[in-house]
């Protein structure tokens, strides 16, 4: 699995966000016996199904709150979700909470995860991998994927596939929103990956319908209780926003759904977001 381009090539040791007060070397090791623990020693007594004769783990990816792995077990794949030394132990459970929820009602577009863990300083969730699938996200330059091969990299979206990937972003948090308990999705780093889109989705028709279904939603850090039309005028408002920060002292408390975004989305895209997800609503 080590020749297949699934991600960044690194052992991650760089990627980890630590507090002011943490080693990197340690915190990389307990990141590494924790793995080991629950994937060589403790795999058979949670997820027997997943033991296989040739298992191994790679890292491929980061985030603010996560590290991601790509856990191999007899030819099959799947995503490994760690949390970073730095993140209040219980973000990833909640994440893991969130998605499981969400999925009850939308599991055509949600990765669902199937197991959580911890130990007394790290936990993760195992969940779906899809191979060599493109993170969504924006850079100064505009909106694009990060795709793993050949090689790791960013590129932009032509003009058509924007305005399709933005309309289809903004139809489905709409379509997310859990109207009886008045939970709509929030805390979202649309522009850092929390929608994917599945390998080759543009090779076929750059449809609405197509892109809505390869696109899927890997991340849910927090749900917040609001009327729908309120959720709503949010959506209309964060994401005609570059609200990106650097480190959470300079973010905007007043913003609760569209986080770190460097690009803002056409105000179009967003109407027609908009309308689109309240018909998927009424499907």
């Amino acid at each position: 699995m080590q020749d297949l381009k699934l991600g960044i090539p690194s052992s991650g040791i760089e990627y980890l966000n630590l507090t002011s007060k943490q080693n990197r070397f340690e915190e990389y090791l307990k990141t590494k016996v924790f793995l080991y623990n629950t994937f060589e020693r403790n795999l058979a007594s949670f997820a027997p199904d997943l033991v296989g004769d040739h298992m191994e783990i790679q890292f491929i990816n980061y985030g603010d709150t996560k590290l991601v792995y790509v856990f191999t077990s007899n030819n099959k794949n799947y995503a490994v979700l760690v949390g970073q030394p730095s993140i209040q132990f219980g973000v990833v459970k909640e994440e893991f909470d969130n998605l499981n929820k969400l999925a009850l009602q939308n599991p055509e577009v949600i990765v669902k995860p199937h197991y959580y863990i911890s130990n007394e300083n790290r936990e993760m969730y195992i969940a779906p991998y899809y191979f060599q699938a493109r993170c969504i996200a924006s850079q100064n330059n505009g909106w694009g994927l990060f795709i793993p091969e050949p090689y790791y990299r960013f590129a932009l979206f032509s003009e058509e596939e924007k305005h399709l990937v933005n309309i289809c972003i903004i139809a489905n948090l709409i379509k997310l929103y859990n109207e009886e308990e008045n939970l709509g999705l929030a805390s979202c780093k649309i522009g850092g990956g929390d929608f994917i889109l599945e390998k080759n989705w543009n090779v076929d028709a750059k449809t609405i319908d197509n892109t809505l279904q390869k696109m899927k939603l890997i991340a849910a850090r927090k749900l917040i209780n609001i009327p729908l039309n309120q959720y709503i005028e949010l959506l209309k408002k964060e994401f005609l926003l570059n609200t990106y920060y650097k480190n959470i002292e300079e973010r905007d408390p007043s913003i609760l759904i569209n986080h770190k975004a460097s690009v803002p989305m056409d105000k179009d895209d967003i109407e027609k977001g908009v309308q689109l997800g309240l018909k998927l609503r009424n499907k």
